[in-house]
């Protein structure tokens, strides 16, 4: 069994060599003509650019594709005027940001201005409370003769008191 099927696919492949290495014979191109006159090898009839006949399939992919060229450019559109407004939002939130900041530093100024105020109105009150500071009822004036003269020498060479020094 084995010998009829080699022997079989060895008269396949001799018939199969025996079409290959048949001539074939060339066909030659026929030459168009006008009336009785042949044109010339490159001539044309009618010159021009003509548009050449498309598929129903590659007629459908550009349609296809000039529909998604649309979307894509619609989209690139929303993202350049989102971008737009993402970034004057930004400038002005910036500008918030530096008003506020004005405003804090002026706030802690005037906070410390008002505790100054009140501090220095915590004082009068509360000297005016204890009565320590009274005010002159008679203003006495003297003559210039009566002020007696004094030596500044004397008090510049004085020693210094222990109890004078520290505060």
């Amino acid at each position: 069994m084995a010998n009829k099927t080699t022997t079989k696919i060895r008269q396949n492949i001799k018939q199969q060599n025996k079409v290959a290495t048949m001539p074939i014979a060339p066909v030659a191109p026929k030459r168009p003509t006008i009336g009785s006159k042949p044109l010339a090898q490159n001539s044309q009839i009618i010159s021009g650019y003509f548009i050449e006949d498309q598929s129903y399939k590659q007629m459908v992919i550009e349609r296809v594709n000039r529909a998604l060229y649309c979307v894509l450019g619609c989209l690139i559109f929303v993202c350049l005027v989102s971008y737009y407004f993402v970034t004057i939002g930004g400038i002005e939130l910036n500008q918030i940001q530096k008003e506020t900041l004005s405003v804090n530093y002026s706030n802690e100024e005037l906070q410390n201005q008002l505790d100054s105020i009140q501090s220095y109105y915590n004082v009068d009150k509360t000297v005016a409370k204890t009565n320590l500071l009274h005010t002159a009822e008679q203003v006495i004036e003297l003559p210039e003769k009566a002020v007696p003269f004094v030596d500044k020498e004397i008090f510049d060479n004085a020693p210094v008191k222990p109890w004078a020094l520290g505060y």
